[in-house]
């Protein structure tokens, strides 16, 4: 009798930027059993058949937009130019995403810092270079 369930219990990720660090995490994320890269999205079209050719089973985006909305995914990695980065991790707070960023941002990330959106205050942790912090 198969007792295992058929839950899939990786975590689902979306991974925007798939640049040299986004290919960094991707490979990283693809060499444990921990990680489902449901999504990878990047501006650039060489980037984006890159990511089709190493990642064929997962579904290749310009805009950003479908992995934010896709209630399933759990985890943006956001490995875009820091201009970018602070209007992507608050679309990711307001869409209850945990977030993975790589690089110092042009504003500061620190614990005492707590992001308005639509009139409610939301926690979220941001991981950052092996160190968690929280908006």
């Amino acid at each position: 009798m198969n007792t295992q369930s058929s839950v899939d219990t990786r975590i689902k990720v979306g991974i925007i930027g798939f640049g040299r660090m986004g290919r960094f995490y991707w490979e990283a994320m693809t060499k444990s059993d921990r990680w489902n890269i449901a999504y990878i999205c990047d501006t650039n079209p060489e980037s984006r058949q890159l990511a089709k050719k190493l990642s064929p089973n997962s579904i290749i985006l310009e805009d950003n937009q479908k992995i934010f909305e896709d209630e399933s995914v759990q985890v943006v990695g956001l490995f875009t130019l820091a201009d970018s980065r602070l209007e992507q991790i608050e679309k990711a707070i307001r869409y209850g995403k945990h977030i993975i960023i790589i690089r110092k941002s042009k504003f500061p990330l620190n614990p005492e810092r707590s992001v308005q959106i639509s009139g409610k205050r939301t926690k979220r942790s941001v991981q950052k270079k092996g160190c968690t912090q929280h908006l």
